[in-house]
């Protein structure tokens, strides 16, 4: 149960939305998207971090825009290897470190994922594994 849950420990969570609105504040987050047709969203950690694992998740065609910030927190966003993403994240007294690996042979997904918001006075990545 929720009560018996330390406070420092992260909620880890399967989610099967197509958009995901995620606020954290003064907590952990794991969350791993299962979406066939992931749109994009939401994702707010203010003094927390949010990590969202992507990896299982297919785009949506089109653009898809996932709307982040980040208030002294962090945000990892993990992706496959075959998504276009555009980063448009402005960082005031923070970062945001774009931490993919790249192959040429790559076959990309139809659908683009443009993450636009800002970090400040905190941290954020975006990964594949």
């Amino acid at each position: 149960s929720d009560l018996n849950k330390k406070a420092n420990e992260p909620e880890n969570k399967s989610y099967y939305g197509d958009t995901i609105d995620e606020s954290t504040i003064f907590n952990s987050t794991n969350r791993l998207i299962n979406s066939d047709n992931f749109r994009g969203g939401r994702i707010s950690s203010v003094m927390g971090s949010t990590k969202i694992n992507l990896y299982n998740a297919k785009l949506a065609p089109g653009e898809n825009f996932l709307d982040l910030t980040c208030v002294f927190g962090g945000c990892e966003i993990i992706v496959p290897k075959n998504w276009k993403v555009i980063v448009n994240v402005t960082a005031i007294f923070g970062g945001f470190d774009d931490k993919r690996y790249f192959i040429n042979d790559t076959n990309y997904a139809e659908g683009v994922l443009i993450i636009k918001g800002t970090v400040l006075f905190g941290g954020g990545e975006i990964l594949t594994y």
